[in-house]
C-alpha cells in the first residue's frame, strides 16, 4: 500500500515522513521553488535547509552559467520555523499549490 509523505511537527520540531521512515529535520524547515512574474509556481524541494540550499545554489548557478538570468530569478527559497506541516503536506500533495500558498502567505516572488 501506498502512502503519501507527509510532515508533522512535535515540540517545535518538524518530522518527514515516508512509508516507514520517520526523519526529524529540526526547528526549521525549507521550500523550494520556482515563481515566474505571472505569478507560476512549482514545487521543486522541500526538507532540512542545508539540503534545499544546496539545491537552490546549484540550480541557480546552472541557470546563470548558461545565461538564463531570467529563469534563475524565478528560483526562490523560502527557510521557516512557522510554516504550518499541513500546508506543506499540500505543496507536496497538490499540484499548482505553491501558487495559492505564496499568494495567501503575502510573499513577493
Amino acid at each position: 500500500m501506498y502512502t503519501k509523505p507527509f510532515y508533522t511537527k512535535k515540540d517545535g520540531k518538524y518530522y518527514y515522513h515516508f512509508g516507514s521512515v520517520r526523519a526529524r529535520i529540526g526547528e526549521e524547515v525549507a521550500i523550494g521553488f520556482t515563481m515566474n512574474k505571472e505569478g507560476h509556481g512549482t514545487f521543486h524541494k522541500h526538507g532540512l535547509p542545508s539540503d534545499v540550499r544546496e539545491w537552490y545554489e546549484k540550480v541557480m548557478n546552472n541557470f546563470c552559467t548558461i545565461g538564463a538570468n531570467d529563469l534563475a530569478s524565478e528560483v526562490k527559497m523560502i527557510t521557516s520555523k512557522e510554516i504550518d506541516p499541513e500546508e506543506i503536506n499540500k505543496m507536496i500533495n497538490v499540484s499548482g499549490y505553491i501558487e495559492s500558498w505564496v499568494k495567501e502567505s503575502g510573499l513577493k516572488p
